[in-house]
């Protein structure tokens, strides 16, 4: 009978329960969302959402330390056809080693992890915390190892049973006072594809993770393969021990140099090989303890068991002949001493779980500054795009609707002379004929709108030779489209435009419905006032009838605009700026005229713009230089591109939760 595994030290294990607890505390929460929703984040939710692997992986290591501390588990790990089965069989009792899968053939080999323990642990108290520790490590149930050695097999080759590794007592090991844990190779040639490779190499390195040390299996000819240094690589570091199989014509010292230096093995780690079995002379080169040597070839063959022996123990000699029997691997626990080993791998793994536990914290701190770096970076590129789609020219185009036209018309009339008033009459009754052509509806709008049309061209003749009927903008769907995917392709997941439409018209839907903006009479009035001023008396009537022919014919684009924004450039408004230098007017002026309007309408016109397409695209509402806050309510979705897709949202950072947390005090 063996005694129960150590635990860590009281301190130890106290400060690891506290920083574990303190993880999963709520009322110490490590972040707090504000956008999409509202609400705290503990540590342990963060990792889970961003870095579930790290949260796994300190999940295993403080089930390790604090549940069970660590059993003497031996992981044999090794390459194709190196004698990795055969080692793990020469441990075992005779009924153990027929149920172990061994040959050199693709079929004839363990595709599954088999842990095999001694038989009296069956009865110890951790026996149920080691089984419930490997479910964990592997995210499947056990399985017991059959005792019918068909059977078993059978277990052993099944491939698709890759995941669920298998349990196997044998009271030979009682002895030995070691558990061993068969891993399957990572090189079977029967195998398609990477896939498979990989994640067997994953779950080599999971399952090492419980183990107080590591038996590498080679074989002579392999020590530099890519596959080999994968394994090392993936190893966590507990004490390592190579067993290199096939040697031929070399002596224990010469072995010894080459394997330490390809490796990269220090003094302080056991280094053991075998000679190749099927050389003529290989009676004069194995131990003389080694039964085999008096056996034929095909004997050695069918035996299938290399003897492994300490080559320092015989470097002095030409070969393994002299090699004592104390050297021999199957003396394995005299040289581990399994107390001892349990003891230095607790404390390789308490010191694994602080640098990995501090750095899962400071990889979260990192995490979020990324992510707020790449929604401050998405939501200005957002706002640029905006300008750009309603900047033309050099200029900005106001978006036009009938209640800017209504009190941009009125501002007119009030500030305007009686004299002039007079010449409103014909441009009031042109846009009261436009509000009744778009309450009767398109069923009757085409003949209205041809004599609309014809009422509009002689005004237009009244105008004069300089004058011009500006052209009148609009921002459709397809414009939208077309921002929404260059915004993609500038923050680095380019989507067609025909991927945004339905954002587009969510945009332009919304923002018809609910884009007020406009001026107090008492604005527009200090905006349309001084403007008299500016233009000469003989071009007041030309000017005047320009504006309101041109009122009109936004009257008319706003009834059959469908879902696009009716825009005008503003200096467009007052007739162009060639007609209004041929007219004489001061432009200084009409500078200020454009400047009051771009700012006090333009602007809070564009911020609602971009408040909507931050919502349609979700993202957050960021304050955006140079113009007002938005005015229209926020309506978030959570199906949005950026909430679904992207996963972007913002956090703030709990500087006394990320302390307590890595304080190193119990």
């Amino acid at each position: 009978m063996h005694a129960a595994p150590s635990s860590p030290s009281p301190s130890a294990q106290s400060r690891l329960a506290r920083q574990w607890d303190l993880l999963h505390d709520p009322q110490h929460p490590l972040l707090e969302q504000t956008w999409p929703q509202t609400r705290t984040l503990t540590g342990a939710d963060a990792l889970r959402l961003w870095q579930p692997d790290v949260y796994d992986q300190l999940n295993l290591r403080q089930a390790m330390l604090r549940e069970l501390g660590l059993v003497p588990i031996v992981a044999v790990a090794g390459l194709l056809n190196s004698g990795k089965s055969s080692v793990v069989a020469s441990f075992l009792s005779e009924a153990g080693r027929a149920r172990v899968l061994r040959g050199l053939s693709g079929a004839q080999g363990s595709q599954r992890f088999t842990l095999w323990v001694p038989a009296d642990w069956r009865q110890q108290s951790f026996f149920e915390s080691l089984k419930e520790l490997l479910s964990r490590l592997f995210l499947r149930p056990l399985e017991q190892l059959d005792p019918d050695p068909a059977r078993a097999h059978a277990q052993q080759n099944d491939l698709s049973r890759l995941d669920y590794p298998l349990l196997a007592p044998d009271p030979q090991l009682d002895t030995l006072g070691l558990a061993l844990l068969d891993c399957p190779d990572v090189q079977r040639s029967r195998e398609l594809g990477d896939g498979i490779r990989h994640r067997r190499l994953d779950l080599v390195s999971r399952a090492a993770e419980i183990c107080a040390a590591l038996l590498i299996v080679t074989p002579r000819s392999q020590l530099e393969i890519q596959e080999l240094s994968a394994i090392l690589d993936r190893m966590p570091d507990a004490a390592r021990i190579f067993a290199v199989n096939l040697i031929r014509d070399e002596s224990p010292a010469r072995a010894l140099h080459d394997i330490r230096s390809v490796l990269d093995a220090g003094p302080e780690v056991p280094v053991y090989g075998a000679y190749d079995f099927l050389m003529s002379d290989f009676p004069d080169r194995t131990p003389e303890w080694d039964r085999t040597r008096s056996l034929s070839r095909d004997e050695r063959v069918a035996e299938s068991r290399p003897c492994f022996f300490l080559l320092e123990s015989a470097k002095a000699a030409p070969n393994g002949k002299a090699a004592p029997p104390e050297a021999s691997l199957l003396r394995l626990a005299d040289s581990l001493a399994p107390e001892q080993l349990r003891r230095r791998r607790i404390e390789e793994l308490e010191g694994e779980w602080d640098g990995s536990f501090h750095g899962a914290v400071e990889g979260l701190r990192s995490q979020l500054r990324t992510l707020a770096g790449q929604v401050d970076d998405a939501s200005s590129r957002l706002v640029d795009e905006c300008r750009h789609l309603v900047r033309r020219e050099g200029s900005l185009h106001l978006r036009m609707s009938p209640e800017i036209v209504a009190s941009m018309e009125a501002s007119l009339t009030r500030t305007a002379s009686i004299y002039y008033r007079i010449f409103l009459i014909p441009s009031r009754r042109l846009l009261q004929a436009c509000n009744r052509l778009a309450s009767v509806g398109r069923n009757v709008a085409g003949k209205s709108i041809r004599r609309l049309r014809d009422q509009s061209e002689t005004l237009r003749r009244r105008l004069g030779s300089h004058a011009k009927i500006p052209a009148i903008g609009t921002i459709g769907p397809e414009e939208v489209s077309r921002m929404f995917s260059l915004w993609s392709g500038a923050s680095g997941d380019y989507r067609p435009p025909e991927d945004w439409g339905q954002e587009a018209e969510t945009l332009l839907r919304r923002y018809l419905a609910e884009e007020k903006t406009n001026l107090t009479d008492a604005e527009w009035d200090a905006i349309t006032g001084p403007l008299w001023d500016q233009i000469p008396t003989r071009a007041r009537i030309q000017i005047l009838t320009s504006i309101f022919l041109l009122l009109g014919g936004l009257a008319l684009a706003f009834f059959d605009g469908g879902v696009s924004l009716i825009t005008i450039k503003t200096l467009d408004l007052l007739g162009g700026i060639g007609v209004l230098s041929s007219l004489g007017v001061n432009l200084r002026g009409v500078a200020d005229f454009q400047k009051a309007l771009e700012e006090k309408l333009g602007a809070r016109q564009l911020a609602n713009f971009c408040a909507i397409a931050a919502d349609t695209a979700g993202l957050p509402r960021c304050p955006n230089p140079g113009l007002p806050p938005p005015t229209v309510s926020e309506q978030l979705n959570p199906r949005s591109y950026g909430i679904q897709e992207r996963r972007w949202a913002t956090y703030s950072w709990n500087d006394d939760a990320s302390r307590r947390l890595l304080r190193d005090d119990p």
